[in-house]
């Protein structure tokens, strides 16, 4: 086995008499040849390794656009589908804002529906009350039907039947209005600090306007910490009703009338 040194003054010849060794033998050139084609590829074979590698870079290429076209052919697809969501919803916006809108209209209709029933049982109530047929009922029924026909004749919401007290007896024990001990029967709604004593009849003269006028009076004398009012109610007048009423500072209902 050589050693190093050898084998690099073998080198050395070698490269040194190669050349000269080719020029002279012809066969020998074909010997180093064969030997180099066995370790390299030829030119023509380099060539076509070449060619090849540009093929497949090229064919590589068009495949790597290709794909990126179809990514951007998704892409634009999914922007698509994107907006046709977006309508969608757009849509269902429109579609429960519309329901919406119909629920505020039936919220409007059942509260006149509410409203015009109430109104209706008022009204009733008012003709029962101005008929005398409120008399007939009792508890409960009764307070409602006063209630109801006192807040249509008065305009007034806040009236409830839980604050309506009737046949309330009152008495004169020092006799500022009646004689001493004398006892009276009263209607009246009571709330808020205030008493609004009433009275109904239905073909009423002047003296019923002033026993009335009495018996306002000693509630107010007998509550001075509370705001006193009283209602005269009617179902047909005349005008010494009318002016009987104003003179007593007493609300009539109705008020307007037609002479009789």
């Amino acid at each position: 086995m050589l050693t190093a040194q050898e084998l690099q003054e073998v080198k050395e010849y070698v490269l040194r008499e190669l050349p000269q060794i080719l020029e002279q033998d012809p066969k020998f050139v074909i010997f180093i040849e064969g030997i180099v084609n066995e370790k390299f590829p030829r030119r023509d074979e380099f060539a076509r390794l070449l060619d090849e590698l540009t093929a497949l870079r090229l064919e590589s290429e068009r495949s790597f656009r290709y794909v990126d076209q179809r990514f951007e052919q998704v892409d634009q697809r999914f922007e698509q589908v994107d907006q046709r969501f977006e309508q969608v919803d757009q849509r269902f916006e429109q579609v429960d804002q519309r329901f919406e809108q119909v629920d505020q209209r039936f919220e409007q209709v059942d509260q006149r529906f509410v409203r015009l029933t109430q109104e209706v049982r008022e009204s009733r109530n008012w003709f029962e009350l101005l008929m005398g047929r409120w008399q007939t009922r009792a508890g409960r029924d009764l307070e409602n039907v006063v209630a109801g026909a006192l807040r249509l004749g008065l305009n007034r919401r806040d009236i409830l039947p839980e604050n309506v007290k009737l046949r309330q007896l009152i008495s004169d024990p020092t006799g500022i209005v009646y004689k001493p001990g004398k006892q009276k029967e009263v209607d009246l709604i009571a709330q808020n600090g205030e008493l609004l004593v009433f009275e109904v009849k239905s073909s009423p003269d002047v003296d019923d306007v002033d026993n009335f006028a009495d018996k306002v009076k000693l509630v107010k004398i007998q509550n001075p910490d509370k705001e006193v009012c009283g209602v005269f109610v009617a179902l047909t007048v005349d005008p010494r009703i009318r002016e009987r009423c104003h003179e007593l500072d007493l609300i009539l209902i109705p008020e307007l009338y037609d002479t009789l």
